[in-house]
């Protein structure tokens, strides 16, 4: 017989790992609510977006952790320091551990503007963590909101922001 497969994640490669990253921990251990992104640091990936969101927390101990590299990585620095969030925000770059940054996470956000079927957000959701992604055709495919995860109209910081504050604060919904 033969199962056709459309995407998958090797569950056992993300079962393997049994601790998280010792930053992930130290940030942990103060008290931060960690805010996770794996992936390319690109223009269609909306990581502007989320750090519109982010900058809308106020006094809260919000951290944002950003697993990847790329084009707009300078750019995205620049972008922390004009909305004053560049102390929460972390350029972690490419990294071979992810998954023990991933495991780490209170919340995976995928805030892109366009994707295929996202490898990030199956590694989030097979890991247990809680994931916010674009409401977009790939992120649809294996988000059900408000039941495997939850979704937000994109390109929309406000929106973004209050779905973070909603599994922040209550975690039920985690």
């Amino acid at each position: 017989k033969l199962h056709l497969i459309r995407n998958g994640v090797d569950i056992s490669e993300i079962d393997a790992v049994q601790g998280i990253s010792p930053e992930m921990a130290s940030w942990k251990k103060d008290g931060a609510y960690v805010i996770g992104y794996i992936g390319r640091l690109i223009p269609g990936k909306g990581i502007d977006v989320l750090f519109d969101a982010v900058a809308r927390d106020g006094d809260r101990n919000w951290r944002v952790a950003l697993i990847g590299e790329g084009e707009q990585a300078a750019e995205l620095k620049d972008l922390a320091k004009r909305l004053g969030i560049e102390r929460k925000v972390q350029f972690f770059g490419y990294r071979e551990d992810r998954l023990e940054f991933l495991k780490g996470f209170d919340v995976f956000v995928l805030p892109s503007r366009s994707e295929g079927v996202p490898r990030c957000l199956m590694e989030a959701m097979a890991a247990g963590v809680p994931v916010v992604a674009s409401d977009i055709p790939g992120c649809r495919y294996l988000v059900e909101h408000g039941r495997t995860g939850l979704l937000f109209p994109t390109d929309d910081p406000g929106r973004l922001y209050e779905t973070i504050d909603s599994l922040a604060q209550d975690t039920s919904l985690s």
